[in-house]
């Protein structure tokens, strides 16, 4: 039986389909000079000399960035704001040797022009501390961990958040600044609404390779290799191929149901459609094709 599945199942093979971001910029399609209206970028209270500035003094991914020093607050608001899933951001920053100040890399719950406002996220670098860390460290709701910044190299934040679960995780280079409750101030709707890059009167740091990105549990997405024993094998990469559909199959042969229990029934709409029940059988077969076909 297994065999005659993958006769059948070998004509539903279908190219790379990659987890689609939702929003992403690395500000290289915009005229270098003051950003205010492209993109959705502005400034502060949509005051154009608050707004960025793209340039090719440096750049992650060649050939410009958005700099983001002195009067700056450039903003990038969402309307209708954001209110349910699971999402990440990552944004690049490239702070100089030298650089003097604070500056800050914000996400709003809230935002209109000239109020109200609300912020949910307040990262603070710092060039007295050398350190980034949550502004919002006096709050209780979350556990606090600054990190030393790092000069002249291009640096990662991310952020994490899930607006059902209230809760948040922001990491600089891969080490956490904070984590724990997304809404700290209990009056905040639990939403995303804007980024907002804030120079604070400080030197000028710069950005590229923004994204904002839904996060899909993505039932197919098993595997980066199909190769026993290779690096990645097991290891989802956000990419639906055929090696996911050949490490399944290898999985579902094997009786693993860690993997390969994935439904009661193979009939959508049906009870126990997509929930596992500890029996491996062509139910689940058919569920992880039906799956694959879809994609993330």
């Amino acid at each position: 039986m297994k065999t005659g599945l993958l006769s059948l199942a070998l004509v539903a093979l279908a190219p790379a389909m990659a987890c689609a971001q939702n929003w992403s910029d690395n500000f290289d399609s915009y005229p270098v000079g003051t950003l205010n209206g492209p993109g959705g970028w502005r400034g502060w209270d949509n005051v154009a000399s608050a707004a960025g500035t793209v340039t090719t003094a440096q750049a992650r991914s060649a050939p410009k960035s958005f700099e983001i020093g002195a009067t700056a607050d450039a903003i990038r608001v969402w309307n209708p704001p954001i209110t349910t899933g699971k999402w990440q951001v990552d944004a690049w920053v490239f702070i100089p040797a030298g650089w003097a100040g604070t500056t800050y890399f914000l996400m709003q719950n809230t935002y209109v022009d000239f109020g109200p406002y609300g912020w949910s996220v307040q990262l603070e670098f710092n060039s007295i501390t050398g350190q980034i860390h949550d502004f919002d460290d006096v709050l209780v709701g979350r556990t606090f961990s600054p990190q030393m910044y790092v000069t002249n190299a291009w640096s990662k934040i991310e952020v994490d958040f899930d607006l059902g679960a209230n809760t948040m995780e922001a990491r600089y280079n891969g080490a956490v600044v904070s984590n724990g409750i997304y809404g700290i101030r209990l009056a905040d709707p639990i939403q995303f609404q804007c980024f907002d890059l804030y120079a604070s009167n400080s030197t000028s740091v710069f950005y590229d390779d923004m994204s904002l990105t839904k996060v899909v549990n993505c039932i197919p997405d098993l595997t980066t290799t199909a190769i026993p024993g290779s690096p990645g094998y097991g290891v989802p990469n956000g990419i639906v191929n055929n090696d996911d559909f050949f490490y399944f199959l290898s999985q579902f042969a094997a009786g693993n149901l860690a993997v390969a229990d994935l439904t009661t029934t193979a009939i959508p709409g049906s009870p126990g459609y997509g929930v596992p029940n500890g029996v491996l059988n062509n139910d689940d077969f058919f569920y992880f094709l039906s799956q694959f076909a879809a994609g993330c």
